[in-house]
């Protein structure tokens, strides 16, 4: 294939850089299984144009979380979301960073791992500070639903 002057005066590289994937799947592996799945990642990872550097997981109580650190094309939040699905993420994680991102949530911040279940509904990404007004509660006499109604309105920002 031939390239025009213009073509290679203009030519311009892909931007390179280090990227992580984090991976839920709710299930536990043992030893030789995670050899196994790393291995297959890393299969995935160098089909997709990455090389795989490192990598990391942890036991949660209901599954694992991996980090895979790879070098590769810089990727926009919408090819990222889509690489970790691709890579074995957790489906309905895949489809909660696909609305978040969509809502203009920054990928630092969409894409979380957590143990526990906080909330999946329209306003999953709002700080859950609720543990902290419980406390006060307990202390408030008379009708406690106003007080309710203010805590819900500074977790939502409104």
């Amino acid at each position: 294939m031939c390239s025009s002057w213009k073509d290679v005066i203009y030519y311009e590289p892909k931007k390179k850089a280090t990227q992580t994937f984090k991976i839920d799947i709710d299930c536990h592996l043992n030893e030789e299984e995670i050899d196994l799945f790393v291995k297959t990642r890393k299969a995935i990872l160098s089909s997709l144009g990455f090389t795989l550097i490192d990598y990391r997981y942890f036991q949660t109580e209901r599954g694992m979380h991996f980090w895979f650190i790879a070098h590769g094309e810089l990727l926009d939040d919408k090819t990222k979301n889509l690489y970790q699905f691709l890579l074995g993420d957790d489906h309905h994680r895949f489809d909660i960073n696909r609305r978040r991102i969509e809502r203009g949530i920054p990928w630092q911040k969409a894409n979380i791992l957590f143990s526990r279940v906080i909330d999946r509904k329209r306003n999953y990404d709002a700080t859950f500070e609720l543990q902290t007004y419980k406390k006060y509660l307990d202390k408030i006499e008379g009708d406690k639903n106003d007080f309710i109604n203010y805590a819900i309105k500074v977790m939502l920002n409104d």
